[in-house]
Protein backbone atom coordinates (compact mmCIF):
# COMPACT_ATOMS: atom_id res chain seq x y z
CA UNK A 1 0.00 0.00 0.00
CA UNK A 2 2.96 2.43 0.52
CA UNK A 3 2.41 3.79 -3.20
CA UNK A 4 -0.58 5.53 -1.89
CA UNK A 5 0.37 6.97 0.88
CA UNK A 6 -0.85 10.61 0.28
CA UNK A 7 -1.62 10.16 -3.37
CA UNK A 8 -4.59 12.35 -3.14
CA UNK A 9 -3.69 14.54 -0.86
CA UNK A 10 -6.24 17.66 -0.23
CA UNK A 11 -8.98 15.95 -2.35
CA UNK A 12 -12.40 14.88 -1.57
CA UNK A 13 -13.39 11.08 -1.38
CA UNK A 14 -16.65 9.36 -1.27
CA UNK A 15 -16.83 6.16 0.60
CA UNK A 16 -19.43 4.31 -1.21
CA UNK A 17 -21.91 1.37 0.40
CA UNK A 18 -25.17 0.55 -0.66
CA UNK A 19 -27.60 0.92 2.35
CA UNK A 20 -31.42 2.43 0.94
CA UNK A 21 -29.79 6.28 1.29
CA UNK A 22 -27.69 5.57 -2.01
CA UNK A 23 -30.77 5.46 -4.03
CA UNK A 24 -30.98 9.52 -2.94
CA UNK A 25 -27.84 10.06 -4.09
CA UNK A 26 -26.53 11.70 -7.11
CA UNK A 27 -22.90 11.77 -8.19
CA UNK A 28 -20.79 14.65 -9.30
CA UNK A 29 -17.45 14.19 -10.34
CA UNK A 30 -15.61 17.02 -8.82
CA UNK A 31 -15.89 19.02 -5.15
CA UNK A 32 -16.39 22.62 -4.65
CA UNK A 33 -12.65 23.52 -5.85
CA UNK A 34 -13.38 21.68 -9.01
CA UNK A 35 -11.18 18.39 -8.18
CA UNK A 36 -12.08 15.61 -8.78
CA UNK A 37 -13.61 12.66 -6.49
CA UNK A 38 -12.00 9.88 -5.70
CA UNK A 39 -14.39 6.93 -4.90
CA UNK A 40 -13.91 3.50 -3.04
CA UNK A 41 -16.82 1.30 -2.42
CA UNK A 42 -17.29 -2.62 -1.68
CA UNK A 43 -18.35 -5.93 -3.36
CA UNK A 44 -21.28 -4.63 -5.43
CA UNK A 45 -21.49 -1.39 -4.93
CA UNK A 46 -20.58 -0.45 -8.47
CA UNK A 47 -24.10 -1.28 -9.92
CA UNK A 48 -25.04 2.13 -8.63
CA UNK A 49 -23.34 3.91 -11.96
CA UNK A 50 -21.01 5.99 -9.18
CA UNK A 51 -17.97 5.60 -11.36
CA UNK A 52 -15.59 3.66 -9.03
CA UNK A 53 -12.05 4.20 -8.49
CA UNK A 54 -11.01 1.64 -6.16
CA UNK A 55 -13.34 -1.46 -5.46
CA UNK A 56 -12.03 -3.56 -2.58
CA UNK A 57 -13.80 -7.12 -2.30
CA UNK A 58 -13.99 -8.54 1.24
CA UNK A 59 -16.22 -11.40 1.09
CA UNK A 60 -15.64 -15.14 -0.45
CA UNK A 61 -19.10 -16.01 -0.43
CA UNK A 62 -18.95 -19.55 -1.65
CA UNK A 63 -21.52 -21.56 -2.11
CA UNK A 64 -24.13 -19.11 -2.39
CA UNK A 65 -26.46 -17.68 -5.44
CA UNK A 66 -25.65 -15.00 -7.64
CA UNK A 67 -28.29 -12.69 -6.90
CA UNK A 68 -28.68 -13.30 -2.87
CA UNK A 69 -25.47 -12.35 -1.61
CA UNK A 70 -23.19 -9.38 -2.47
CA UNK A 71 -19.89 -11.46 -2.32
CA UNK A 72 -17.38 -12.36 -4.59
CA UNK A 73 -17.83 -15.89 -5.78
CA UNK A 74 -21.82 -15.45 -6.10
CA UNK A 75 -20.82 -12.35 -8.52
CA UNK A 76 -17.34 -13.47 -10.15
CA UNK A 77 -18.34 -13.25 -13.96
CA UNK A 78 -19.95 -9.45 -13.16
CA UNK A 79 -17.22 -8.86 -10.61
CA UNK A 80 -14.12 -9.76 -12.81
CA UNK A 81 -16.04 -7.64 -16.09
CA UNK A 82 -16.01 -4.52 -14.13
CA UNK A 83 -13.04 -2.33 -15.62
CA UNK A 84 -14.30 1.17 -14.81
CA UNK A 85 -11.75 1.46 -11.85
CA UNK A 86 -8.38 2.16 -10.88
CA UNK A 87 -8.04 -0.67 -9.18
CA UNK A 88 -9.70 -4.10 -7.34
CA UNK A 89 -8.46 -4.85 -4.32
CA UNK A 90 -8.94 -8.63 -3.58
CA UNK A 91 -8.93 -9.85 0.13
CA UNK A 92 -6.53 -11.89 1.79
CA UNK A 93 -6.81 -12.93 5.56
CA UNK A 94 -3.90 -13.24 7.86
CA UNK A 95 -4.12 -15.89 10.41
CA UNK A 96 -7.26 -17.64 8.91
CA UNK A 97 -8.13 -20.51 6.11
CA UNK A 98 -6.58 -20.02 2.60
CA UNK A 99 -10.11 -20.60 1.30
CA UNK A 100 -11.05 -17.22 2.83
CA UNK A 101 -8.82 -15.34 0.75
CA UNK A 102 -10.14 -14.06 -2.90
CA UNK A 103 -8.66 -13.67 -5.82
CA UNK A 104 -9.29 -13.46 -9.71
CA UNK A 105 -8.10 -17.14 -11.78
CA UNK A 106 -7.85 -14.91 -14.90
CA UNK A 107 -5.36 -12.07 -15.47
CA UNK A 108 -6.83 -8.71 -14.40
CA UNK A 109 -4.20 -6.02 -15.02
CA UNK A 110 -6.44 -3.58 -12.27
CA UNK A 111 -6.33 -6.77 -9.69
CA UNK A 112 -4.11 -6.20 -6.61
CA UNK A 113 -4.21 -7.89 -2.92
CA UNK A 114 -4.35 -6.20 0.54
CA UNK A 115 -4.35 -8.00 3.88
CA UNK A 116 -6.79 -7.84 6.47
CA UNK A 117 -6.03 -8.51 9.85
CA UNK A 118 -9.01 -9.01 12.32
CA UNK A 119 -7.15 -9.26 15.41
CA UNK A 120 -5.84 -5.51 14.87
CA UNK A 121 -7.34 -2.27 15.27
CA UNK A 122 -7.20 0.52 12.61
CA UNK A 123 -4.18 1.55 11.60
CA UNK A 124 -2.63 4.38 9.71
CA UNK A 125 0.65 2.71 9.12
CA UNK A 126 -0.69 0.65 5.83
CA UNK A 127 2.63 1.04 4.01
CA UNK A 128 3.57 -1.44 7.09
CA UNK A 129 0.71 -3.20 8.36
CA UNK A 130 -2.38 -4.85 7.77
CA UNK A 131 -5.52 -3.49 7.56
CA UNK A 132 -7.11 -3.83 11.07
CA UNK A 133 -10.64 -4.62 11.48
CA UNK A 134 -11.00 -5.12 15.12
CA UNK A 135 -14.05 -3.70 16.65
CA UNK A 136 -15.71 -3.66 13.24
CA UNK A 137 -18.37 -5.71 11.23
CA UNK A 138 -18.17 -4.19 7.88
CA UNK A 139 -15.96 -3.78 4.87
CA UNK A 140 -16.44 -0.19 4.62
CA UNK A 141 -13.84 0.43 7.79
CA UNK A 142 -11.11 -1.44 5.15
CA UNK A 143 -12.60 1.34 2.93
CA UNK A 144 -12.24 4.29 5.26
CA UNK A 145 -8.12 3.22 6.04
CA UNK A 146 -7.60 3.43 2.29
CA UNK A 147 -9.31 6.52 1.44
CA UNK A 148 -7.44 8.39 4.87
CA UNK A 149 -4.33 6.64 3.91
CA UNK A 150 -4.32 8.33 0.31
CA UNK A 151 -4.64 12.11 1.57
CA UNK A 152 -7.94 13.05 1.64
CA UNK A 153 -9.29 16.49 3.54
CA UNK A 154 -12.92 15.45 3.21
CA UNK A 155 -14.48 12.04 3.29
CA UNK A 156 -18.22 11.83 2.62
CA UNK A 157 -20.26 8.75 3.63
CA UNK A 158 -22.69 7.73 1.34
CA UNK A 159 -25.00 4.83 1.56
CA UNK A 160 -23.38 3.75 4.52
CA UNK A 161 -26.13 3.95 6.79
CA UNK A 162 -25.74 1.64 9.38
CA UNK A 163 -29.11 -0.06 10.31
CA UNK A 164 -31.20 -2.52 9.67
CA UNK A 165 -32.95 -0.23 6.63
CA UNK A 166 -32.59 -2.42 4.09
CA UNK A 167 -30.11 -1.97 0.78
CA UNK A 168 -30.04 0.58 -2.54
CA UNK A 169 -32.37 -0.47 -5.36
CA UNK A 170 -29.71 0.41 -7.56
CA UNK A 171 -27.98 -2.24 -6.68
CA UNK A 172 -30.67 -4.86 -7.57
CA UNK A 173 -29.96 -7.15 -4.84
CA UNK A 174 -32.80 -9.52 -4.94
CA UNK A 175 -33.16 -9.87 -1.00
CA UNK A 176 -34.33 -6.45 0.38
CA UNK A 177 -34.41 -7.63 3.80
CA UNK A 178 -32.48 -6.12 6.60
CA UNK A 179 -29.07 -5.84 6.31
CA UNK A 180 -26.62 -7.93 8.45
CA UNK A 181 -24.66 -4.85 10.43
CA UNK A 182 -26.15 -4.59 13.28
CA UNK A 183 -23.15 -3.83 15.24
CA UNK A 184 -21.92 -1.61 12.44
CA UNK A 185 -22.54 1.58 14.51
CA UNK A 186 -20.22 1.25 17.31
CA UNK A 187 -17.56 0.41 14.58
CA UNK A 188 -18.41 3.68 13.07
CA UNK A 189 -17.37 4.83 16.89
CA UNK A 190 -14.04 3.30 16.88
CA UNK A 191 -13.42 4.47 13.29
CA UNK A 192 -14.34 7.96 14.75
CA UNK A 193 -12.28 7.81 17.69
CA UNK A 194 -9.15 6.72 15.25
CA UNK A 195 -9.71 9.60 13.13
CA UNK A 196 -9.67 11.50 15.94
CA UNK A 197 -6.12 10.67 16.98
CA UNK A 198 -4.32 9.93 13.44
CA UNK A 199 -6.46 12.19 11.27
CA UNK A 200 -7.63 15.19 13.06
CA UNK A 201 -7.61 17.21 10.27
CA UNK A 202 -9.60 15.50 8.02
CA UNK A 203 -13.39 16.39 7.61
CA UNK A 204 -15.98 13.49 8.19
CA UNK A 205 -19.29 13.92 6.22
CA UNK A 206 -22.90 11.88 6.58
CA UNK A 207 -24.68 12.14 3.45
CA UNK A 208 -28.66 11.64 4.28
CA UNK A 209 -27.84 10.31 7.72
CA UNK A 210 -29.81 7.29 9.08
CA UNK A 211 -28.28 4.60 11.46
CA UNK A 212 -25.00 7.54 11.99
CA UNK A 213 -27.12 10.30 13.25
CA UNK A 214 -25.44 10.48 16.54
CA UNK A 215 -21.88 10.85 15.00
CA UNK A 216 -22.26 14.57 15.27
CA UNK A 217 -20.61 14.10 18.83
CA UNK A 218 -17.58 12.98 17.10
CA UNK A 219 -17.31 16.39 15.13
CA UNK A 220 -19.15 14.67 12.14
CA UNK A 221 -21.02 16.59 9.74
CA UNK A 222 -24.31 15.81 8.14
CA UNK A 223 -25.34 16.75 4.30
CA UNK A 224 -28.93 15.80 3.04
CA UNK A 225 -30.75 15.98 -0.28
CA UNK A 226 -29.52 13.89 -4.04
CA UNK A 227 -26.06 16.09 -4.22
CA UNK A 228 -23.17 15.73 -1.15
CA UNK A 229 -22.01 19.44 -2.08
Amino acid sequence: MRKYKGLHENSTGIALCYGKSLDLYKHKTEDEEHRKIIVAGNNLVFRSGVPIDYLFLGVAGRGRRSGYDTSYFPNKKEIDAFHSCKKKFFVTYRHEKRNLSIFPRKQDTLAERYEVDKESAFTSQLDMLPFGMRGSTTQMHVVMQFLLFTGLRKIILVGCDSSNTGYAKKIKFKKHGVQKFIKAGMGWEVMAKFINVEYPQTRITVHNPIGLKHMNSYGWEFSYGEFAF
